[in-house]
């Protein structure tokens, strides 16, 4: 494994305070089903995978179980403590999502729950998003779970709470983290999943908890700017599938009819149906 550093010690506390926090929800093998059955969809043979915020790399393992892989796995994080905890077999690293010491094409899966909403901004989250589409190999999936606000639900509040503790997060409306992947992967290559992920639930007293920030601050910035402190609140999730196409299928995507055909063909691999 990489060299420690101190961002690597500072994102083992984070991803351990993390843990207590939301209650093992991250810990739950059953919530990543809907990642497991998106997986089965697109018929896979033993690929090669990475998992991108891995942690402990739970989802990594779960989906290779539920999908009978016996393949080469790696699993990334700041978070050195956590990629301890991983399976024996897996390869681990200690990497910036923004630069991955991976070569280019050379992964045909790469998985991802919760994760890019913690770039800073629109820049870095766009680096992430093209550093993954750079180790993928042409016809690879980017399997997204994304944390994506409705669009009539004003972010700006909570976008700011996490301003003041310092934790600056790129949350998005759902059309918003759409487009983001579209941008990069090509409008005709990313499509939602229509599985039922969840939400992730969260409220003002777990902040202060996990934050360990003094409420009267909070309350007092918060009112300077006109916003009402959300007491709780649900951080919902979409599942994003990407594909990343050679050139030579972007001619195709040209001809209408041809365009059409594999469009219909990315909606049926992550359809809800599953069969």
């Amino acid at each position: 494994m990489n060299k420690s550093s101190d961002a690597d010690k500072k994102g083992t506390y984070i991803g351990n305070k993390m843990g207590i926090i939301y209650g093992n929800y991250f810990g739950r093998e059953d919530l990543i089903e809907p990642i497991t059955q998106t997986v089965k969809n697109l018929s896979l043979v033993n690929p090669r995978i990475l998992e991108i915020g891995a942690n402990n790399g739970i989802v990594a393992r779960v989906v290779s179980n539920g999908c009978k892989f016996n393949s080469d796995t790696i699993v990334s994080d700041l978070n050195e403590g956590g990629l301890n905890d991983a399976p024996a077999n897996f390869r681990k690293i200690v990497a910036d999502n923004k630069n991955l010491p991976i070569e280019t094409n050379g992964l045909d899966l790469i998985l991802s729950r919760s994760v890019t909403h913690y770039e800073r901004n629109k820049k870095d989250n766009d680096v992430v998003l093209n550093e993954v589409k750079r180790v993928l190999n042409k016809g690879g999936y980017f399997v997204n779970q994304a944390v994506c606000f409705s669009d009539n639900y004003d972010i700006e509040p909570l976008k700011y709470l996490h301003d003041l503790v310092g934790k600056e997060m790129f949350i998005q409306n759902e059309r918003d983290v759409i487009e983001s992947h579209r941008t990069v992967f090509g409008k005709d290559s990313v499509i939602v999943a229509q599985y039922d992920v969840g939400s992730l639930p969260g409220s003002i007293e777990d902040f202060y908890k996990r934050y360990g920030v003094n409420k009267d601050f909070i309350e007092k910035e918060m009112n300077e700017k006109g916003f009402i402190i959300p007491k709780k609140w649900e951080v919902p999730y979409k599942i994003l599938v990407c594909r990343k196409w050679g050139k030579m299928w972007h001619l195709f995507f040209r001809t209408p009819l041809v365009k059409q055909h594999l469009l219909n063909d990315l909606r049926l691999i992550v359809s809800m149906n599953g069969d």
